[in-house]
């Protein structure tokens, strides 16, 4: 199936086996802010909404208020829960916002909506024609332009015109309060070959004569792995009546990489680029735009839902010594975002991610990557989904400095991480590069093209969810068919993930529950193994975790090393795999298969209770001073002594054991939990492993590290991402 059908099938899936209509209805608040310092007439706004299982039967029975009464919206349903019922639905409308001002509004259900004459869209064979009210715009399907302005780009000293495919526009959204085309096609002449293409985004809003267009220059080729590389593609300039690059330049596109720049094209007059970057301090940076405003929904409506698996909201109301460190692991997740809630670590100042992504703020590619300084490269490919983790918080705690930074990471990867090229072995295509790449302007990376071991897809599909924004949706889809594709149709005879590096399994299965997340009924259709469910799947998937922890004797780990060395164990592929077991537990299974379901928890609980018994730490010595508790990163029972603790891996640790608490309610399950969190929150950024230290210290709330220098794109997307089932179990 090809990619970009993938969730157009699942939309056609949403159409049927709708649940009954909930007897009441339900009034949902949500506020618009305008981040801007003048005022919005008619300001377009795009956001998602997340319902409970069964609130929502389908669309039919929603609309929009503001002081009463209602207001002109479309409704589009982007998500589904197993009964049918709506997961996720997609609001379009326009606010009047004052400068700096809010707008309040409620979404409610149980109620038709007045009709609303809007947008027209007429697809012909031979042209589309939009109609705003304010304007008919008129494409002939032949070629592309906007109001007379043409997609270029110059190479080698040549011009480059974007030519749509014979089959290449289609229209994603009609009206009435919002359209979307989109247009795939390639290049005359041809440029290095048919793989390097372009895809531009045409979004209408009612009563507008501009249009906003997202155009992407796309280098499909291949990095190497079976084909042979291509040679990179070298661009000198772009452009769309404006420049979309400096002239002078010298541009380098590696095989699988993308660039999208976004851009509002006027009636008349020249279009204007629009990006949002921002300034160390978190402010707008001069010559860029705010983010699109969000209609939010508040943080105790989000965690109701269960939408996206846990939302806990910040714990409160626990005695003086608890309540500090449940506010610190709050302050620590701030203080990423958010300047006043920076402390200094010893000896240096503490910065927010702003300050660090402000060193490449004029970067043409680098811009949205956080830089590491592990292994042999600087970018980091933002460890274990970041823009999944500020979108979590900003769910959690309603804070607009979340979503703009989710918001500035997915579009990045969107574009530099995602391994986009169907030109490669199977194994290797539509999945996220690894984690070291030295910079995008060369976009050389020693690991080659994608890989299982560093992939994930929450993040994107959240950017789609909750933003409206279909890159987000592109970059999901990408990663689902390149997880289709290495567990079905590689190597991996009918799935079997035959490796002990269990990250692999762990994060195929995430990617898996993202798909169950938005389409239950999905089917992933294989060239040799048949087409298969997600929970099939999964099934398939895990298959081998069952098997390798059972060659070890049950006991709750896999040997490591490769060859497996049945002296050796590496806790950390424990602490990546137990997360997506849990999800898998709860989404799919615990209603809808029992047996299996009682089969996984045994194995989650086996590796969540070795997990705990290899923890150590957690006493003083003679002078007073406290060793934390921690996990050790490698175990060789030959070496008992080499340990080498590992801090960050025990909140990875307490959050499985908070899931096998709150499923067996056995108290030693959350005395882990509340010792390990305790341990994790004061001394993560004041000790690294194997140390005893002053037990007032407190870990510095900020995004730098004088402990974990240099990786804290890993340690804080972990503790972006990992805790809730810890604070539910907590509460």
């Amino acid at each position: 199936m090809p990619i970009r059908r993938i969730v157009s099938a699942i939309v056609a899936i949403m159409c049927i086996g709708m649940v009954s209509a909930p007897a009441f209805g339900i009034d949902i608040q949500l506020t618009v802010k305008n981040r801007e310092a003048s005022a919005r007439k008619q300001q377009p706004v795009t956001s998602g909404i997340p319902f409970a299982q069964g609130a929502l039967a389908n669309v039919s029975k929603v609309r929009l208020l503001k002081g009463g009464a209602e207001i002109p919206a479309q409704f589009l349903r982007t998500a589904v829960w197993p009964d049918g019922s709506v997961r996720w639905l997609l609001a379009d409308f326009q606010v009047d916002l004052a400068a700096s001002g809010t707008a309040s509004l409620t979404l409610q259900t149980g109620k038709a909506p007045q009709s609303v004459q809007g947008i027209t869209v007429s697809d012909q064979s031979g042209e589309i024609v939009v109609n705003t009210r304010a304007t008919k715009f008129t494409f002939k399907k032949s070629e592309f332009a906007v109001g007379g302005l043409r997609f270029e780009v110059t190479s080698k000293g040549k011009i480059y015109r974007a030519v749509p495919a014979s089959d290449g526009w289609t229209v994603e959204e009609k009206g009435p309060m919002k359209a979307v085309l989109c247009v795939d096609g390639g290049w005359t002449p041809t440029l290095l070959n048919t793989l390097v293409g372009f895809r531009a985004r045409l979004v209408f809003y009612l009563d507008r004569s501009d249009v906003r267009v997202f155009l992407t220059f796309r280098n499909n080729n291949s990095y190497g792995w079976e084909t042979g590389r291509q040679s990179d593609l070298v661009l000198s300039g772009a452009a769309f009546g404006a420049k979309l690059l400096s002239s002078g330049g010298s541009y380098t596109f590696g095989g699988g990489v993308e660039k999208t720049w976004e851009l509002v094209r006027p009636f008349s007059g020249s279009p204007v680029i629009v990006e949002s970057r921002y300034t160390e301090n978190g402010t707008v940076a001069p010559g860029y735009k705010a983010a699109p405003p969000l209609a939010a929904v508040t943080p105790a409506y989000a965690a109701k839902t269960r939408a996206w698996g846990p939302i806990m909201l910040p714990l409160s109301g626990f005695p003086a010594s608890e309540q500090a460190d449940y506010d610190r692991f709050e302050k620590i997740q701030r203080a990423k975002v958010i300047k006043a809630d920076l402390e200094n670590p010893p000896n240096t100042r503490g910065i927010t991610l702003w300050k660090h992504l402000a060193q490449d703020l004029r970067n043409w590619h680098d811009y949205g990557d956080l830089r590491w300084g592990g292994d042999f490269g600087e970018l980091s490919g933002n460890h274990y989904d970041w823009s999944y983790g500020m979108f979590l918080h900003f769910l959690r705690t309603g804070r607009l400095e979340f979503a703009d930074a989710a918001r500035v990471f997915a579009r990045h990867e969107i574009d530099m991480d995602i391994y986009h090229t169907t030109a490669d072995g199977e194994a290797f295509n539509l999945q996220k590069n690894w984690e070291s790449r030295p910079s995008h302007d060369n976009p050389a990376n020693e690991f080659g093209g994608g890989r299982p071991s560093h992939t994930w897809s929450h993040g994107y599909a959240l950017d789609w969810l909750l933003t409206g924004d279909r890159r987000g949706l592109d970059g999901f889809e990408e990663i689902l068919d390149g997880v289709r594709r290495y567990v079905y149709d590689s190597f991996n005879e009918n799935g079997y993930i035959n490796t002990n590096e269990l990250r692999i399994q762990g994060w195929l299965v995430e990617n898996l529950i993202a798909l169950y997340r938005i389409d239950p009924k999905a089917v992933l259709k294989t060239t040799s193994s048949g087409s298969k469910t997600v929970p099939q799947a999964v099934k398939d998937v895990l298959k081998s975790v069952f098997d390798l922890e059972a060659a070890a004797g049950r006991q709750g780990f896999v040997y490591a090393g490769d060859p497996a060395d049945s002296n050796t164990r590496q806790p950390l592929m424990n602490c990546y795999v137990l997360e997506p077991l849990i999800h898998a537990h709860e989404d799919i299974f615990k209603k809808a298969d029992p047996a299996y379901a009682a089969k996984l928890l045994a194995l989650i609980r086996r590796m969540t209770d070795w997990l705990m018994t290899i923890t150590y730490g957690g006493d003083t010595n003679g002078d007073g001073d406290y060793r934390p508790l921690q996990i050790p990163y490698w175990i060789d029972i030959t070496k008992p002594d080499e340990r080498e603790g590992q801090i960050p891996y025990i909140l990875m640790a307490a959050n499985a054991a908070g899931y096998c608490y709150l499923n067996t309610k056995q108290s030693s399950y959350r005395d882990y939990v509340k010792a390990a969190f305790r341990d994790y929150i004061r001394f993560l950024g004041v000790t690294g492993g194997d140390s005893y230290v002053n037990p007032s210290l407190r870990t510095p709330t900020c995004y730098n590290s004088v402990i974990y220098t240099d990786t804290e794109s890993k340690i804080h997307g972990w503790s972006s991402r990992y805790g809730q089932y810890c604070l539910e179990a907590l509460k």
